[in-house]
């Protein structure tokens, strides 16, 4: 069995960048362990049909011959997968290991036979221009879903981290069919009145400093409970 994972608390360019990698290695069984964020936690709810990941409990260890994670090489950020990496810690070349990851180095990283790590603004970009050069064709769900993904990743192509290949890459999408109006609603997904109160928070806590030449804005928020899509709201 080959299983392809991505980091804890996945958001969607994890998700996007692991249906792309389940195109690359057909076998493979996509593995994602809750919590996610709600876009990611949305989608699979309405496509239920298309992607169902398994849990990690529901993986045999010794039936795993190759791991792929995307999105995210730092084994402090993959705690669900723990059980997986102590047993590959403990049986040496039992399990082949790729890496996909757009993500600086830690010193915590996994490392593997395969690691394409490269500075692009989203993961999923990566994926995608390994199935545009081995000409794979991909329906309105998939280049959608990875439309998203990389969206999502570089405030739709806006960030300073966006890099022209994340551009080509949405360009190839929207050639497979990728729908630019199902990509808005995720991108302008409406906050809820929990992330509304939370964001007014941070604004009123707001302080600007200068060190070095350089403004940094701090704030700190406590909250009284959990909120989903923190990540993002922050």
């Amino acid at each position: 069995m080959d299983v392809i994972t991505t980091h804890d608390n996945a958001d969607f360019d994890g998700l996007s960048a692991m249906i792309a990698a389940a195109r690359i290695y057909p076998n493979a069984v996509m593995v994602l362990e809750p919590p996610m964020t709600p876009a990611v936690r949305d989608f699979l709810a309405l496509h239920k049909d298309r992607f169902q990941p398994k849990r990690p409990v529901d993986i045999a260890l010794n039936d795993i011959e190759k791991l792929v994670v995307v999105d995210g090489r730092r084994t402090s950020r993959l705690r669900s997968i723990a059980p997986l990496l102590r047993h590959i810690r403990a049986n040496p070349g039992a399990v082949e290991v790729h890496l996909y990851d757009h993500r600086p180095a830690a010193v915590d990283d996994l490392h593997g036979e395969v690691e394409v790590i490269e500075k692009v603004g989203a993961c999923t970009t990566l994926l995608v221009e390994m199935l545009r050069f081995a000409d794979f064709q991909l329906d309105e769900v998939e280049a959608t879903a990875l439309a998203v993904g990389i969206y999502l990743d570089t405030g739709s192509l806006t960030w300073p981290s966006t890099h022209s290949r994340d551009i080509d890459a949405v360009g190839w999408l929207m050639g497979q069919g990728a729908s630019l109006r199902v990509v808005g609603r995720y991108v302008r997904a409406a906050l809820t009145v929990s992330q509304r109160h939370i964001e007014a928070k941070i604004i009123e806590g707001l302080e600007s400093h200068w060190s070095g030449g350089v403004e940094l804005a701090l704030s700190v928020a406590q909250l009284d409970h959990g909120t989903a899509g923190l990540a993002e709201l922050v």
